[in-house]
Parts: structure tokens; sequence; C-alpha cells
């Protein structure tokens, strides 16, 4: 990439008057409260199943891990991306602030961690398919699967993510442009940029949204066929493994939901990146409507970390008695920590004034007090507590 399409790249967000694109004060409130409902939302859900997965010895099946692993995944969104969003879009600038070697090294990082996410919630899909079509399909086979197939599986899920996301660390480069730094992809000077960019793309596709496709559909219609058979229904009628089929129906519909779900937020974004990558060739377009539909589309990307983990809770029961489970205990720690700390302030309230003032007198003046307080109370109706009065009448005694 030489140094007029860098600058063509950074008119996106730096040449474009904010007030022909509306990026009034009110317009960045809207678009920052957006972003930061997101990285709460994706933060909290993606943590509260891996907490749950976690904590109950009953969530260690192959989907559970797979779904734990996508959760993993999606944390990527709020930990690494959307920080960097909100501060672009907030401070008007995409120039990278971090400079100097830890500039670099966050520049390929960020980009790194925030491509596997993707890759790793499509392979981690074609998992939970496959393990599904094993089930139904192969049920002898499937009894001879354990934990550390299932383990293996995922680590080379990673490794695949991993290794596809490791020629970033060429790829993104810190790039000075007059007095600011920008991290900007890059494949010169070894490759030509937009060749091989368009090449990697095209590769990125296929692996991870052709293949994964047919894969996702073929397996799932052979699943459904194989369940709606009379013949099997009729056999499986009041039978454990009907129960178990029954099951694979639900996870059919949490991971076809996810799929398009997935589908849905990510399109608009692919479809940008393709037309950005060999329509354009990176000669990116300084409109204002431009700015508009790729806020929108990255938006729309990053709400499926926000939403992924919510249509678990939805689609699986565990999920759920473990959520009410939860929530449940968190209600009695918070009473029961109220309860105790309003008693402790009730109490301290309740300390005596005779006691408070027996301790802060002197003896001589403690008992003309003390007289005086009895003769007092023999006057007036007003009650005074039992302790008290004990307590004044053995020091006037003295």
């Amino acid at each position: 990439m030489d140094l007029n399409d860098t600058e063509n790249l950074s008119n996106v967000s730096l040449n474009v008057p904010r007030s022909q694109c509306d990026n009034s004060r009110e317009s960045l409130i809207i678009k920052s409260t957006a972003l930061g409902l997101i990285l709460v939302i994706a933060l909290l859900g993606n943590s509260l199943v891996l907490a749950l997965v976690r904590k109950s010895s009953q969530m260690n099946g192959a989907i559970n891990l797979f779904v734990a692993n996508m959760a993993i995944s999606d944390l990527f969104v709020p930990l690494f991306v959307l920080p960097r969003e909100m501060y672009q879009l907030t401070s008007g600038t995409i120039s990278w602030q971090v400079r100097g070697t830890g500039g670099a090294i966050l520049c390929k990082l960020v980009f790194f961690a925030s491509d596997i996410s993707p890759i790793v919630s499509v392979l981690m899909l074609c998992l939970i398919a496959i393990e599904r079509f094993t089930a139904v399909v192969f049920p002898c086979a499937a009894a001879l699967q354990n934990r550390r197939l299932h383990y293996v599986l995922i680590t080379i899920s990673w490794f695949i993510a991993v290794c596809f996301c490791a020629p970033y660390f060429y790829l993104f480069k810190l790039t000075r442009v007059g007095d600011d730094f920008y991290c900007f992809p890059d494949w010169g000077p070894a490759f030509d940029h937009v060749k091989t960019h368009q090449g990697y793309t095209t590769t990125a596709c296929a692996l991870f949204i052709v293949v994964p496709f047919f894969l996702l559909t073929t397996l799932y219609s052979l699943i459904v066929y194989k369940l709606k058979r009379p013949k099997v229904l009729k056999f499986l009628r009041g039978t454990s493994r009907q129960r178990r089929n029954m099951r694979t129906l639900k996870v059919i519909k949490m991971t076809m939901t996810v799929v398009i779900v997935f589908g849905i937020c990510w399109g608009p974004f692919n479809i940008a990146l393709l037309i950005v990558t060999f329509i354009w060739k990176w000669h990116l377009p300084t409109t204002c409507s431009f700015r508009r539909f790729w806020f929108t589309a990255l938006f729309m990307a990053y709400s499926n970390a926000a939403i992924n983990p919510w249509i678990y809770f939805a689609f699986i029961d565990s999920y759920r008695r473990a959520l009410r489970e939860t929530c449940k205990r968190l209600t009695a720690i918070a009473t029961n920590s109220y309860s105790t700390s309003h008693s402790v302030r009730r109490n301290q309230r309740r300390v005596s004034p005779v006691a408070c003032l027996c301790q802060n007198s002197s003896s001589a003046d403690m008992r003309s007090t003390t007289v005086a307080l009895i003769t007092l109370k023999r006057m007036s109706p007003i009650h005074l507590d039992i302790t008290d009065e004990n307590v004044l009448e053995s020091e006037a005694a003295t």
C-alpha cells in the first residue's frame, strides 16, 4: 500500500467534516452509548456462560464445551475491539495513540484478536453440528467419544484460527502520515498489496463462510431427515433415546438460530469488505453515506458477541436453571448483607444515652446527673429502658 492509499483510507474518518456527516454531539452520544451497551452486555453475558459451565459439573458435555469456547472468542470483542472503536468515535480520528515498539505490537495484536473471534465461532458451530450428526446417525461411534477428543478438537480449532490470522503480525503496520501514526494493513514490500489481499480475502471467505455454510446445511438436513423418519419415531417412543433426540432438536434450533444471527450480523460487514477489496481496491469513498453504512455494519457485527450468550440461555434449559440459581444466591447474599448492616446500625442507634453519659462524665458529675434523671423519671410518664433504670438506681445508691 503506497502513501496515497494510506491517505485515502484515512479520509474515511479524518477529512470528512463532522457537520456534513451528522456527527453532532447528540449523534456521538447515541453512537457511543450504543457501543457501550454492546460492550457491557457482551462482557456480562459471555462471562456468565463461562462461569456457569465452569461451576457446574453437569455442564462438561461436548456441546457445553463448544459453547464455552464460543463465549471465550466473543469476549475478544468487548476486551479488544470495542474500546478502540469507542475511542476513535469520540476522538474523531483513527490515529494510533500508542507509539514506539509497544504501539506496533498493539497494532498487530488488536486486529489479530478481533478477527480470531468470528473464525473460532464458525468452527465451534461446525463442531456442534458434527457432534450432533454423529450422535444421531452413528450413536455407537458417539458412545466412544470422550472429553479428551473434544479438547483435541477445540485445540485444533483454535490452532487453525491462530495460524490463519498469523500473517496479521506482518500485515498490520504502524505507518506515519504527517505528524500522526496509523495502524493500516500493508502486504508490502514483500508482496503486492492489492493482489495478495484479494487472495487472502478469497481464502477466508471460502474456508470460513462458504464451506461452513454447506457443511452445516448438509449435516442438519441429514439429522432432521433421520429424526423425522416414521420408523425411527415409532421405535423411539417412551425410550431414553427419544429424549436424547429431542434434546438434539433443541440443539439444532439453537445452532440454526446462532447461524442465522451470525449471518445477519456479519453479512453487511463482509459484503462491504468484499466490495472494498475487489471493486474499490482499498480506494475508499469519502462520502458521509459510506461512513454511516460502515458504522452500521460494524455495529451489527459487534452486536453478535452480545446476542449469542442470550441465545444459549433461551434454548438450553440447564443454562436457565443455573442462571436462576445464581440469581437467587446473589439475591440472598445481598439481602443478608443488607439485613446485617441494617441490624448493626439499628443496634448502634439503640445504645443507652445514660451509658454514654456515664462513660464520659466524672464520678461526681455522674452521681448528680443520675439523681436528677431518677427524679425526672418519677415525674414524667416517658418510659425509660429497664436497663437504664437499674443503672440509675445503683448509681444513686452509691
